[in-house]
């Protein structure tokens, strides 16, 4: 709870420790990211085989967010993630308006 919601249900509000270095995004204007992972270069050696043969950093999402008995796609890379429909249809659509107005995109 942040400060206003402990101080109402609570009566008081105890700061434990001063975090500086953090903040409350703004949903509205900032995007937050969801995943990240650093892939060794060594990891994507013989990618293909590797992504055909198990589940791999690189997600293949499962058609229409449904998991089911077809674990691959027409390819035969296998399905590892789901897509978060809120990333797609809300925040992929602004980040391409922000990297539109960046000059190396305008050219």
């Amino acid at each position: 709870m942040n400060r206003s919601q402990s101080q109402k249900v609570l009566g008081y509000y105890s700061q434990k420790f001063r975090d500086k270095t953090s903040r409350f995004s703004d949903e509205i204007n900032e995007g937050t990211m969801l995943h990240s992972k650093t892939v060794p270069f060594e990891h994507t050696a013989d990618i293909d085989n590797r992504m055909k043969n198990h589940q791999f950093y690189f997600g293949i999402p499962w058609p229409n967010n449904i998991e089911s008995n077809v674990t691959s796609d027409e390819n035969g890379y296998l399905y590892s993630c789901f897509i978060n429909d809120r990333i797609k249809s809300y925040w992929v659509p602004k980040l391409h308006e922000e990297l539109l107005k960046n000059p190396i995109f305008l050219s």
